[in-house]
């Protein structure tokens, strides 16, 4: 059985509906609702920044000014941006050089698809 669910988003929603979608699996299902919404912004970020090198692009992200801009939108402490970026670290969403993983720098496009696959056993 083939059941299709077509989903008309936005790009301002894309990264945050993303990863509720694949929320169930491991590394996301290890983050809370704040922390979802954090990584969002970072993978929007990137993607807006899509023309710089990776490198360039995360330093860019990762600056004290843009840092600040993004936890005070989320409305969350410094302490908080801080620990969650800590996290992401250790569950592999970021690497040392605060990089996303490339599981994370998606491109949206008309041709995005997740494809679940429920083998009854």
């Amino acid at each position: 059985m083939d059941k299709l669910f077509k989903l008309p988003i936005q790009i301002s929603n894309f990264f945050e509906i993303y990863l509720n979608l694949i929320k169930p699996f491991k590394p996301v299902s290890e983050l809370n609702k704040s922390e979802i919404n954090l990584l969002a912004i970072l993978m929007k970020l990137s993607y807006k920044y899509i023309d710089l090198s990776i490198d360039d692009r995360f330093k860019l992200i990762m600056s004290s000014k843009n840092r600040k801009l993004i936890y005070k939108n989320i409305n969350i402490s410094e302490g908080t941006f801080n620990n969650s970026l800590s996290k992401f670290k250790k569950i592999g969403i970021l690497n040392e050089e605060n990089v996303l993983s490339n599981k994370f720098l998606i491109i949206p496009d008309k041709s995005n698809k997740v494809i679940f696959e429920l083998n009854i056993q």
